[in-house]
C-alpha cells in the first residue's frame, strides 16, 4: 500500500462499486479540488484528471460543475473503451448532462442526461434527476441543478431512466409514482412525503439493476429506505 496523490489540493474519486482504474491499471481517474470541508457552490468547478500509477502525477483532462464530495461526478471508464475514454457528469445553467471524453485525443460527446450507473460490458447507463437529489438529499446532489417536480411528492415523469450510450436516447423505466404507490399501502406515513431514488447499480452481467427509494418520515423526519431491483 502506498500514497498515490499529494497536496496541497485534494484528490478523490467518487463512489464505491465503481472502478477508478483504466483496463491496464496504469491510470486512475479522479477529481481535484482546493477544498474538502464544505459543499460545492453552484457553478464551482472541480478538475478531472488522470493519476499515473508509476509517478503519482496528476494530469488534468477536463473540468466539471456537476459534482459533490460523496459521489464525485460519477466518473466511469467507458465499457467499450476502458483504456482511454471516461464518462462524467457536467452542468450548464442548471441543466445536468454527461460527457464521454477520449482522454488521449480530447474528443468529447455530450449525452442529454446524467449518468448514475454504467453497465459493465454493454452500452447502457442508468440516470437519475440530480436536481431532485439536490433538493431532498443535498450531499448527493449538484448545486444549482433544477428539480422539474419540486412540489410533487411522487412524480410519474421522474425516476430511473435507461440511457443508450451510443445514441443518447433514454426512457423512464421505473417511475417514482409506481414505487410510491406500492410502498404507501404498507406504510401510510409515507403519504404526502417527497420520495427520491438513489444508488443505482447494475448486476455483474447487466441483466438487472438495483436502486434505493428514500423519504423522510415522521416522527423526527428520519430517512427511510427501501431497496428494489428491476430487469
Amino acid at each position: 500500500i502506498r500514497t498515490l496523490t499529494s497536496g496541497p489540493k485534494h484528490h478523490f474519486f467518487g463512489y464505491y462499486g465503481i472502478c477508478p482504474w483504466n483496463k491496464s491499471g496504469r491510470y486512475l481517474v479522479c477529481l481535484e479540488s482546493c477544498f474538502q470541508d464544505r459543499m460545492p457552490y453552484a457553478g464551482e468547478a472541480a478538475a478531472i484528471g488522470l493519476v499515473d500509477s508509476k509517478t503519482g502525477e496528476f494530469s488534468k483532462v477536463a473540468d466539471t460543475r456537476a459534482w459533490n464530495l460523496q459521489q464525485g461526478a460519477m466518473l466511469h471508464w467507458h465499457p467499450y473503451y476502458p483504456e482511454d475514454r471516461i464518462i462524467y457528469n457536467d452542468q450548464h445553467d442548471g441543466d445536468i448532462f454527461s460527457v464521454i471524453l477520449d482522454v488521449k485525443s480530447g474528443e468529447k460527446r455530450v449525452l442529454p442526461r446524467a449518468v448514475s450507473a454504467v453497465s459493465h460490458k454493454s452500452k447502457w447507463a442508468l440516470s437519475l434527476t440530480y436536481g431532485r437529489l439536490g433538493r431532498l438529499r443535498e450531499v448527493v446532489g449538484y448545486a444549482g441543478a433544477k428539480d422539474p417536480n419540486p412540489d410533487n411528492p411522487a412524480p410519474d415523469n421522474d425516476g430511473v431512466f435507461l440511457m443508450d450510450l451510443d445514441s443518447g436516447q433514454s426512457k423512464l423505466v421505473v417511475p417514482i409514482a409506481q414505487v410510491f404507490e406500492r410502498l404507501v399501502k404498507k406504510h401510510p406515513l409515507l403519504q404526502g412525503n417527497h420520495m427520491w431514488f438513489n444508488h443505482t447499480v447494475f448486476n455483474r452481467n447487466d441483466t438487472r439493476f438495483l436502486f434505493l427509494a428514500r423519504a423522510y418520515l415522521p416522527p423526527g423526519q428520519r430517512m427511510h429506505t427501501a431497496m428494489f431491483t428491476a430487469n
